[in-house]
């Protein structure tokens, strides 16, 4: 267990600086909200970030725990744990994303 939540702090990471090219690039094109209100559109850009990172984050942690963890409980069949897996996705987007953008994750 020590190792996944030791990955889940590299792919935070990893994921951030993903996230802030992405976003980074996107919002050239609200351009006009930096102009008007730089502090509240980076404060708006930062929360976007981590968000998106928690969330990925999340959800491989989720996903490694479910291979690793929930066949040994359940049964030495993984196919079993299917279903577990696609509960925890959106779980794990709950559990972060925005309401809007909990759709595109599912």
């Amino acid at each position: 267990m020590q190792w996944q939540v030791s990955r889940f702090s590299s792919v935070f990471l990893i994921m951030m600086r993903v996230y802030v090219v992405f976003y980074g690039v996107t919002s050239v094109f609200a351009y006009k909200q930096f102009k008007e209100n730089p502090k509240k559109a980076l404060k708006k850009l930062g929360e976007k970030i981590l968000r998106s990172s928690l969330c990925i984050a999340l959800y491989i942690l989720f996903g490694r725990i479910n291979i690793c963890y929930f066949p040994k409980w359940l049964s030495s069949d993984p196919v079993r744990t299917i279903p577990l897996t696609l509960f925890l996705g959106p779980l794990a987007g709950g559990m972060c994303e925005e309401e809007g953008r909990l759709m595109q994750l599912i």
